[in-house]
């Protein structure tokens, strides 16, 4: 499985289990909906803006 796929898994994942639509995904981390549609179906990577985004919405990072 390739980058690109696993990050669209994940994205779905989170969007399933944690309750999300895409739209309200989108919005909480501050990406345009397209963008993360996009994403969702394994046609485009994000920039390194909306992967930051992305990857802290799937993997939470606490503070110490």
């Amino acid at each position: 499985m390739d980058n690109l796929s696993k990050l669209s898994e994940q994205l779905a994942e989170l969007i399933a289990e944690d309750g999300y639509t895409q739209t309200s995904l989108a919005q909480a981390i501050g990406i345009p909906n397209s963008n993360l549609s996009l994403y969702l179906a394994d046609k485009a990577m994000p920039n390194f803006k909306d992967f930051v985004a992305v990857e802290g919405s799937v993997f939470p990072v606490s503070q110490p």
